[in-house]
C-alpha cells in the first residue's frame, strides 16, 4: 500500500493544506510519534489508538511543501498555535510546528 500511495504523490507539492487537532497533531503525525522521526520516506504507516493502521505524509514531505497553510478553527486550537510559535524546535510535542517557517501560512 505504501509504495502505490508514494508513487502517486508527487515529487514537489505546491499548496499543502493541513488542519490541526486539539493535540497539535497535523496529517496523522500525532505528538511523540515514530512516524516524526522519518526523514528518507515521503510516506509511512501510523496506527493512532483509535484507529486501525494508514497511512501519512512525512515530516520530509511537509517540509519541503513550497507553501503550507494550517487551519485551526475555535480557542482551543488558537492556543495549540500560539504555543507552537513559542517553541518552534519541539516537534515531537507539537507536531504541528513542522509547518513553522517561511514556507507557511500558520
Amino acid at each position: 500500500r505504501r509504495f502505490r500511495y508514494e508513487k502517486l504523490l508527487p515529487n514537489y507539492i505546491d499548496i499543502l493544506l493541513l488542519s490541526v487537532g486539539k493535540d497539535g497533531h497535523i496529517a496523522s503525525l500525532f505528538p511523540v510519534s515514530k512516524a516524526l522521526n522519518e526523514t528518507k520516506k515521503s510516506v509511512t504507516p501510523v496506527s493512532p489508538k483509535t484507529a486501525p493502521e494508514w497511512l501519512t505524509i512525512t515530516p520530509k514531505v511537509i517540509k519541503s511543501a513550497k507553501n503550507t497553510h494550517v487551519m485551526a478553527t475555535g480557542e482551543e486550537k488558537d492556543r495549540i498555535l500560539a504555543k507552537a510559535l513559542e517553541e518552534p524546535n519541539k516537534i515531537h510535542e507539537l507536531p504541528v510546528r513542522l509547518t513553522i517557517g517561511s514556507n507557511s501560512d500558520t
